[in-house]
C-alpha cells in the first residue's frame, strides 16, 4: 500500500511514519509538509491513501481534499486534526 502523509509538523509526520512502518503491506510512505508539496508528489505517483492534516499553510487540508477527490478519485483520504471541534 502506498501512503502519503501530509502534515506541516515534521515530528508528527515522523511519528506517523514510524507507526505505519510496523504494518505489513505498507511498502511506500512519502511525506509532504504542505499542500503544494503534496500536489507535486501526487502528480508523480498514485497513492492508496493520503493522511491529510486539516490545517496546512497555504492550501488548506480541506481545499486539498477537494482537489484529491476530483483528480485522484481512487485515492482514499483520512483527515487528521488536533482541533476538538
Amino acid at each position: 500500500m502506498k501512503t502519503l502523509i501530509c502534515d506541516d509538523h515534521k515530528i508528527v509526520r515522523a511519528g506517523i511514519k514510524q507507526l505505519l512502518q510496523q504494518w505489513p503491506g505498507i511498502n511506500t510512505i512519502e511525506e509532504a509538509g504542505n499542500g503544494k508539496e503534496a500536489i507535486n508528489i501526487l502528480q508523480k505517483s498514485n497513492f492508496d491513501i493520503v493522511l491529510l492534516d486539516v490545517s496546512l499553510p497555504g492550501i488548506s487540508g480541506l481545499e486539498l481534499l477537494e482537489l484529491i477527490k476530483k483528480r485522484w478519485r481512487a485515492t482514499n483520504v483520512l483527515m487528521l486534526s488536533m482541533n476538538s471541534r
